[in-house]
């Protein structure tokens, strides 16, 4: 009984595989012919993990309370109350400051007895802790959560538009029943702020998108004569309008079809 037997460049690079442990060996595709796997990609230094002004610039704030046992507190938490306008951080300063002068001011550094030493050993030591930990505990709150938060807000609307749209093409009926587009009507479901151009009333419509009245009242119109529009470009088509003029409120324009 005759048996197959492989070609020799293929047994070659089935052996080269398992012997290098590289399964990207083989025949190429195009060429037939072997090919040692491409090496990675060359990534130059500090391009993935360069560090943002921001982001050193928090991490020196954060350290400053630290590095100066704890006598730069008051002014750092005076940034982050002004930055943040928060009266907490506000207070944290002045707390900061206050103990930061007494040290000074108490002449700490050379007490006359062991009693004065003990204390203000104490006393240094709970300021530069406290406002050390306190200043590492909330960096992120006096750099990033003022940027992030209303990003991630923005992002998450974006993303309940991008599925409320998906849900509106693929499932009219589960889109009627979810009030997709219609914050005229009760509904417990978020749609990010989409707007159904064929179906919400004039005075809703010109309230939610912003829109001038005279343009709404000429889309409301023409939505009675054509029956609803299929698209943004059907509207401005069928209305007569120029292209930008629905820009800003683009993102939220929805076309929905009875189911």
């Amino acid at each position: 009984m005759k048996r197959d037997v492989p070609p020799v460049d293929d047994a070659f690079s089935s052996v080269l595989a398992r012997v290098t442990g590289d399964s990207s060996q083989g025949r190429c595709p195009a060429c037939g012919g072997i090919h040692a796997a491409a090496p990675p990609a060359f990534v130059p230094f500090g391009a993935a993990g360069r560090v943002s002004p921001t982001e050193l610039g928090s991490m020196v704030w954060a350290l400053a309370p630290l590095v100066t046992v704890g006598l730069a507190a008051g002014p750092c938490f005076a940034y982050a109350a002004v930055r943040r306008r928060s009266r907490g951080f506000g207070l944290a300063a002045l707390v900061y400051s206050v103990a930061s002068i007494a040290i000074v001011w108490g002449n700490v550094w050379s007490p006359g007895n062991s009693v004065e030493l003990n204390v203000g050993a104490l006393a240094v030591l709970a300021v530069w802790t406290v406002s050390s930990v306190h200043a590492l505990a909330v960096r992120r709150r006096v750099f990033f959560d003022a940027v992030e938060g209303p990003v991630a807000a923005a992002r998450a609307r974006i993303r309940r538009r991008d599925d409320s749209r998906r849900i509106a093409v693929t499932d009219p009926r589960l889109a009627k029943e979810l009030q997709i587009g219609r914050p005229d009507q009760p509904s417990d479901y978020d749609d990010g702020g989409l707007l159904d151009v064929n179906h919400l009333p004039e005075e809703y419509l010109r309230e939610a998108s912003g829109l001038d009245p005279e343009l709404v009242r000429s889309i409301v119109e023409a939505r009675a004569q054509v029956g609803g529009f299929e698209s943004r470009h059907d509207l401005e088509t069928i209305v007569g309008l120029d292209p930008r003029t629905l820009d800003q409120v683009a993102d939220r324009l929805l076309f929905c079809r009875e189911p």
